[in-house]
């Protein structure tokens, strides 16, 4: 299409300036932030711990008042939606307000054990328990409440050694779904890959064979590891900055 119009440059000053506003607006309010599977990853676990803990990986920054769960009860089928019960340990995480947890970032956090408040962001959970040595799961998801049986996302599963609990058909195994065996194992802080878009850590972390060992499992500390999130360029231009217009919304710029 040729545009004959004598305004063009005003046109594309219009549309700039528009460009740049809406880069502003999404800088300058942060909405909570929606999750998909992978956006958080289990790299640490410890069944024999006083408490037992794990470590998580954040995959995506993470806005203020952005919450999600964490259980270990059981899915009955990979096609199953929802929890068979709600009768162990279900774990709230939210980030505090006016806080921003960076992609990159390593947390551990213990399990059925008192609350934790820190500066970023806030862990309670709604019983004591230990996670089962070599026979549990961990799910991480979003639902509408703590007290919801049905997720409206799985994020991330991680099951550990025997436990028979479904991984959910949404998940993959090897990337968003690891099934590690042992009391206490980690991935390695030395050795492992440490920088890359999110699906290069998802993969790497989820190759559980090669890259996980029990060294230092026993005692996990979010300094252990190091790492960089890089954007995934083609999605991250097209995801975020292409504006796509409509014949009435580019005619309102002529």
């Amino acid at each position: 299409m040729i545009l004959k119009n004598s305004n063009l440059p005003a046109i594309i000053y219009k549309f700039f300036i528009t460009v740049l506003t809406l880069f502003t607006i999404n800088g300058s309010i942060q909405a909570q932030t929606t999750l998909v599977a992978g956006d958080i990853s289990v790299i640490g676990y410890n069944t024999s711990g006083s408490p037992d803990n794990f470590a998580i990986l954040v995959l995506k920054d993470l806005s203020a008042s952005t919450v999600f769960y964490i259980n270990d009860n059981e899915l009955a089928l990979p096609s199953s939606t929802s929890f068979t019960d709600l009768n162990e340990v279900e774990a709230s995480f939210t980030v505090n307000a006016g806080q921003t947890i960076q992609a990159g970032t390593v947390i551990v956090l213990p399990w059925g054990a008192a609350a934790v408040t820190t500066t970023a962001y806030t862990w309670s959970t709604t019983a004591s328990a230990g996670l089962g040595n070599n026979n549990d799961e961990i799910y991480i998801y979003t639902a509408p409440a703590i007290t919801s049986f049905t997720p409206t996302a799985f994020i991330y599963y991680a099951r550990i050694g025997s436990s028979s609990s479904a991984i959910p058909s949404s998940l993959t195994l090897g990337n968003t779904a690891i099934t590690p065996s042992g009391s206490a194992l980690r991935y390695s802080t030395t050795g492992a890959t440490y920088v890359g878009c999110q699906n290069v850590l998802l993969n790497a972390v989820g190759n559980t064979g090669v890259n996980w060992n029990t060294t230092g499992a026993s005692a996990l500390a979010s300094g252990d590891w190091t790492f960089t999130v890089s954007p995934c360029m083609c999605h991250h231009f097209y995801d975020r900055y292409i504006i796509r217009f409509d014949n009435n919304l580019w005619n309102s710029f002529i």
